[in-house]
């Protein structure tokens, strides 16, 4: 795909702000036009003054420099709060749409995804994708509106001159697009890849950093993370070499250019052309033209990490731009599930055929690691059939498995970084505070919760931190009662690890009415701590 395909979706964000990018861009044209007037300017008025001796105003010339200086500076703070007010909105609209695209992705995409990893790498392309704009696109386009302006403006003294900087201007830009864009590209999507490899081992360094300690090689893990860093460092090292020449290149021809319009603007100057003063002007314009050429090869550079970060993000942009539409879920009573030679997708498993009955409690039986959490997610919906198929009746008429109402209590303690009462409100989010406190107590966690300070209010971290592991099973567990009232399918996935087998049979005890009637199933490799015979699936 190439770079200007990769880069559209990220520029329809710009083209949703037309104004404000407009005005930045209008502002960044107007601070360079005025720097290049106060230069010309300036030598005009030096050399003038040396020229016309006698009977010289000074007044307007002084008026004039002092105007260009002025508002070169006002267009330069403009410009930086125009630009900047115009990469934020566009930065918000990028981050809603890559949010978008992770929560259409496949739950076996989703729960490979590391978060931290996910969010520094999400982190680093969005910032260099901040530079699109700012540093990239705009900067290039305004050295070749400049270049055509000048030229224009050095037409009425000679068009000699004018195709003399026109012709500069095009090798440049060019050399530019066709040579140093693409060599650099590859060095900026290597620079890349070190960066993010750095950051992943640092993160895995800091959060196995017990372990390591305990194993006695936590000096190891870290000298190949300052390995990493030296690798970085010296990748861009050179990056910053081969940058520097590159500038020292262009500002070399730029000052070979400024002689050659000095010499044929003096030339002309003393042929009676046009006046002396006139012929400075020119060449002075031309020395501050080589200010916005010198930019050319960091654009180069920059254009390859936004394009390596743009190709990056690309799958998850075009997953946001895909229409979802969620079922309708329909509450028709317990389902009748008959799954014949499943297998999940993305798992190495045997064929599984059982006949799960409505309204009946189900033991799914298998030791660790045979597909029971797997045959769970299937069950849900969530997780696709690499075979097989899934058939669902309820009150005698087939039903498409999506459309069941579903309570999954997962093998994970999905525990947000939020209040107890908002986790449990997940379940059902009009659940009063005293409903919420009646499901606490069929957990035995009603205690727990009263005895800290803030109670219901009570904060707690991503996957239960400030929890010990049996509270967060038992704040789970309590979630998906909450939302079984509004469910027919309810599925378990070892709902007491990490809880006593005494108090486990005391909160099965107070769980199972809340079960009656609806299809459950619950996975586990060990017997539940029940006294009704479950139906039993063996894997």
């Amino acid at each position: 795909m190439s770079s200007w395909r990769l880069l559209t979706p990220w520029l329809c964000a710009l083209q949703r702000q037309p104004w404000r990018t407009a005005l930045g861009f209008g502002l960044m044209l107007a601070t360079a036009l005025f720097g290049i007037g106060l230069l010309g300017l300036s030598g005009w008025f030096i050399t003038a003054t040396a020229v016309f001796v006698v009977a010289f105003d000074i007044f307007m010339p002084g008026a004039g420099i002092r105007a260009f200086a002025i508002l070169r500076t006002v267009a330069r703070y403009a410009e930086r709060l125009a630009n900047h007010d115009a990469i934020l909105r566009v930065q918000q609209q990028w981050r809603v749409n890559l949010f978008a695209g992770l929560t259409r992705q496949p739950t076996s995409t989703l729960e490979k995804v590391r978060v931290a990893h996910t969010l520094q790498r999400l982190t680093q392309d969005l910032q260099a994708l901040d530079d699109l704009y700012i540093r990239v696109l705009a900067p290039f386009v305004m050295s070749a509106l400049l270049t055509l302006l000048l030229g224009a403006g050095l037409y009425l003294l000679a068009p000699q001159l004018a195709w003399l900087v026109w012709a500069l201007g095009a090798v440049l830009l060019s050399v530019h697009a066709s040579v140093l864009a693409p060599r650099l590209r590859q060095r900026a999507a290597t620079e890349l890849a070190y960066s993010e490899a750095l950051r992943q081992q640092a993160l895995d360094l800091m959060q196995s950093k017990a372990e390591l300690l305990a194993w006695q090689v936590f000096t190891q893990a870290s000298a190949q993370v300052a390995a990493s860093a030296d690798q970085l460092d010296k990748h861009q090292a050179q990056l910053r070499q081969r940058l520097w020449r590159l500038q020292h290149i262009v500002e070399l021809l730029g000052m070979l250019g400024v002689v050659a319009v000095f010499a044929m603007a003096l030339t002309f100057a003393l042929q009676g052309s046009f006046s002396l003063p006139l012929a400075v002007l020119a060449g002075l314009a031309m020395l501050a033209m080589i200010e916005n050429w010198t930019l050319l090869p960091q654009v180069s550079l920059l254009w390859g990490r936004v394009t390596g970060a743009a190709e990056r993000l690309q799958p998850l942009l075009i997953a946001s731009q895909q229409p979802t539409s969620l079922p309708a879920l329909k509450r028709a009573g317990a389902p009748a599930l008959k799954l014949v030679d499943v297998v999940p997708a993305g798992r190495q498993l045997p064929p599984v055929s059982a006949t799960i009955e409505a309204g009946c409690l189900h033991w799914l039986q298998a030791k660790s690691g045979a597909g029971k959490s797997s045959l769970l997610w299937c069950l849900s919906g969530q997780l696709p059939l690499a075979q097989g198929r899934i058939e669902v009746t309820q009150q005698q008429q087939t039903q498409p498995l999506q459309q069941v109402a579903v309570s999954f209590l997962t093998q994970h303690n999905a525990v947000i970084s939020q209040t107890i009462a908002a986790n449990l409100r997940m379940g059902d989010p009009k659940a009063t505070d005293d409903a919420l406190w009646a499901v606490l107590e069929q957990v035995e966690l009603a205690d727990d919760v009263e005895a800290l300070a803030e109670q219901l209010d009570t904060w707690v971290g991503d996957g239960g931190v400030g929890l010990s592991g049996g509270q967060a099973r038992r704040l789970m567990l309590a979630r998906v009662l909450l939302h079984a009232a509004n469910s027919d399918l309810i599925l378990l996935d070892e709902p007491f690890n990490g809880v006593g087998d005494a108090q486990a049979r005391r909160i099965w005890a107070r769980v199972l009415p809340v079960l009656q009637a609806k299809t459950t199933i619950v996975a586990s490799h060990t017997a539940l701590p029940t006294e009704a015979l479950p139906r039993r699936i063996q894997l």
